[in-house]
């Protein structure tokens, strides 16, 4: 891929090496991530910056997207997208993910809303990363 998911600041942001100066290593490290497993249900996990983890402990700067309402109404898929950023906050409802396996690359995952069910992680071009429902599925 010539694009990466980076944390810059509080933000994710979507970016080749071309569109930030500097080296290798800080372009990269700030594209390091670890999943905080979780055991409440199988595969739930938390997206945290891996410079903000500490092995074995809680916290660090996670994943959080800003999801409004209710997953779904009237039975059908909220279709409203939400930013995702990074915060301190640990608020299940807008921090648990699951990973699932991708029904389109074998051996990879894709990252569902643990309370919004059919919502992912999603690119949104040209460079943001956001919670977006995904209709036709299932």
């Amino acid at each position: 891929p010539d694009k990466f998911v980076r944390a810059v600041g509080n933000e994710l942001k979507v970016q080749s090496r071309d569109e930030v100066p500097g080296t290798f290593n800080d372009f990269f490290g700030k594209a390091k991530f670890t999943l905080w497993w979780t055991p409440e249900v199988n595969n739930m996990c938390r997206l945290r910056t891996a410079e903000s983890a500490n092995a074995g402990q809680e916290g660090g700067m996670m994943l959080n997207f800003l999801m409004e309402g209710a997953p779904t109404t009237g039975g059908q898929l909220c279709s409203k997208d939400a930013e995702c950023v990074l915060r301190l906050n640990e608020d299940p409802r807008y921090s648990n993910i699951i990973a699932v396996a991708s029904p389109f690359s074998p051996g990879a995952f894709r990252f569902e809303g643990a309370f919004w069910p059919g919502h992912y992680v999603s690119f949104r071009a040209p460079g943001s990363v956001v919670m977006a429902g995904v209709f036709g599925e299932g």
